[in-house]
């Protein structure tokens, strides 16, 4: 797959300024400590857990490259949120891909915890209508889990608002979810603001691409499937690429998910910056809190240094 050069055409002196300016609103707006910029200032991974409410888990990994980015071609910027840690993001069309259909096939410890399924209780996702085939286990809680997905997916494409998620003794509405974990999100604010609703539209003003992705990552006991809004923009020479990431549905865990990937162009480097932000579907005690967090930081540590490699070579596999 062909991939673009990023070269410097803003002045110098513009270029200083960002860099100033990224630097500052890391540190100021973000959160990030001296340590961790010093650390991402000299070319090295740096990542760090954020200050969030009790409801919300949010990681941040910073770099800044010495050498030109290599840039997916446009459309491919999905492509920038897969790691090691997961299988995919792949596409999701109507029908499924081989690849997205092997990811929305139902492990087998899923499909064995679905027994008995109900509304105010099940160990799953998903509207009150979908609750019945999902309690009956086997083969059609698979086809009822491929169904919802894709149900969820022509729903979101098409408009129309999405169904409460009645897993839990207080039913969940995605739009609500997302509106909580975006009000503390600066990275947001800064790189997506016209891209931040839980919506979807085919071609809006400023963006190179809308894709739905699926993506698989393990948390806790249970596989993640997650299907995503990804918004690729490309505003110009200062920022040349943003990819953000809006969690449509998660199987487990969580209620809402962003991802920011950016790119800010200065006179020192490229910064790179990924921050994941996930709103727990509960509240939990300081130590799991503790253990997830350094889950996650460690899935973004890796991340990270996949995107920097994927960045320097711009190999595109997928």
């Amino acid at each position: 797959m062909t991939t673009a050069v990023l070269s410097a055409t803003a002045g110098t002196g513009r270029l200083a300024a960002q860099d100033r300016s990224a630097e500052a609103w890391l540190g100021s707006t973000l959160g990030l400590d001296a340590a961790t910029l010093e650390r991402a200032r000299t070319g090295r991974p740096a990542t760090e857990i954020l200050e969030a409410d009790p409801r919300t888990l949010a990681v941040a990994g910073v770099l800044r490259m010495d050498r030109p980015p290599r840039l997916p071609v446009p459309g491919r910027g999905w492509t920038l949120l897969g790691g090691p840690t997961m299988d995919g993001p792949v596409l999701l069309d109507d029908p499924p891909s081989p690849d997205a259909a092997a990811l929305l096939d139902l492990p087998a410890s899923d499909v064995a915890d679905l027994e008995g399924c109900r509304p105010t209780d099940c160990r799953l996702k998903a509207p009150r209508d979908a609750l019945p085939a999902l309690a009956r286990g086997g083969g059609d809680a698979r086809r009822a889990f491929r169904a919802l997905v894709q149900d969820l997916a022509r729903r979101y494409r098409s408009g129309e608002a999405l169904p409460a998620f009645a897993d839990k003794p207080e039913p969940v509405a995605p739009g609500r979810a997302w509106s909580a974990l975006r009000a503390q999100a600066p990275e947001l604010a800064r790189y997506g603001a016209a891209r931040t609703e839980l919506a979807y539209a085919p071609a809006p003003a400023g963006s190179v691409a809308e894709t739905l992705v699926l993506r698989r990552e393990r948390f806790g006991l249970r596989p993640l499937v997650t299907l995503d809004h990804v918004s690729e923009l490309r505003p110009g020479a200062e920022r040349p690429l943003i990819v953000l990431q809006r969690q449509v549905y998660a199987n487990h865990y969580f209620e809402a998910s962003a991802q920011v990937v950016a790119l800010e162009a200065t006179d020192a480097g490229t910064w790179i910056v990924l921050v994941r932000r996930h709103r727990l579907d509960d509240v939990v005690g300081p130590l799991e809190r503790r253990l997830i967090e350094a889950q996650v930081a460690g899935y973004v540590e890796r991340q990270l240094g996949a995107l920097v490699e994927r960045l320097d070579s711009g190999e595109d596999r997928r």
